[in-house]
């Protein structure tokens, strides 16, 4: 998984995240303002721990 980051002066302003397996690749691109404890919380709800790890050592000011 590839996960790119856009930051603003007081928030992440874009998000890109990229994962390729051998059969499939998943690419997402989301502009604007971000809010990574809810973008965490909806990736524990969908059961994506990676996901959910990345963002929340994101939300609290670690790289990926």
């Amino acid at each position: 998984m590839v996960v790119s980051v856009l930051h603003g002066p007081n928030y992440i302003q874009g998000l890109m995240v990229m994962a390729v397996e051998p059969d499939e690749a998943t690419f997402v691109n989301i502009v604007g303002e971000l809010n990574l404890s809810t973008m965490a919380q909806l990736a524990g709800e969908l059961h994506s721990q990676e996901m959910e790890a990345v963002l929340k050592n994101l939300e609290s000011g670690g790289g990926e």
